[in-house]
């Protein structure tokens, strides 16, 4: 099980930190965006593969698919608000902090069914 948090973790931060590598410094406009995910891809690649591997090998412990992708969605949008906060100093909202409290709680209950 480690190793599942491990991967979900890793792929979650990576595709966290592209994303808000983004926002801070590409222009939103084609020419850059494109640019931009074509130098990113091997992150991205690897971002992947890692919850690829994270979700066939989770969803055989945890009997649920459902489980596992609620725990990486709740890493994913941990790690995206606290990229904002130390990259694009963004505070967090008590909106942005009651659905990631909401997520976590949603991930415990389909642990338990």
């Amino acid at each position: 099980m480690g190793q599942i948090l491990l991967l979900l973790l890793l792929g979650s931060l990576f595709i966290a930190l592209v994303v808000t590598l983004q926002t801070k410094y590409i222009d939103p406009n084609w020419l850059d965006v494109g640019k931009y995910n074509l130098y990113t891809f091997p992150v991205m690649f690897i971002a992947n593969t890692l919850l690829f591997i994270a979700f066939t090998k989770g969803q055989a412990i945890f009997g649920s698919l459902a489980v596992v992708v609620g725990i990486q969605i709740a890493i994913y949008m941990l790690s995206i608000a606290l990229f904002s906060y130390l990259m694009l100093g963004q505070q967090l909202s008590w909106n942005t902090a009651l659905g990631i409290a909401l997520l976590v709680l949603a991930v415990f209950f389909l642990n338990r069914g």
